[in-house]
């Protein structure tokens, strides 16, 4: 499982749209979430195809089909931090980035 974290909204996004970038087709089934106190954990599906570079690594035209967990820590409404994880070993075999 590969994680990764990402602090403050700006930073969070900033990831989103990069990745929206390279995977325009982009799927995101959620099929569990769940939250107490401050904390907020969602698993998730996500499918689609890799057709621009994104962090280094070239696009592939390749479909891909991951699932994984997202975990929040919220402050006032608003995500303050976001951990990341998922099969990235899977992911980049399906693109064949490996």
């Amino acid at each position: 499982m590969q994680g990764r974290s990402f602090k403050g909204t700006k930073g969070v996004k900033k990831r989103i749209l990069d990745f929206r970038k390279a995977v325009p087709d982009l799927k995101v089934k959620v099929d569990d979430v769940l939250a107490e106190g401050n904390k907020v954990v969602a698993t998730w599906e996500m499918s689609g195809t890799f057709k621009h570079d994104y962090n280094g690594i070239k696009g592939t035209g390749k479909k891909f089909n991951v699932r994984g967990v997202d975990l929040f820590k919220i402050n006032e409404g608003k995500i303050q931090e976001n951990s990341l994880y998922f099969d990235l070993f899977g992911l980049l075999h399906q693109i064949d980035a490996i």
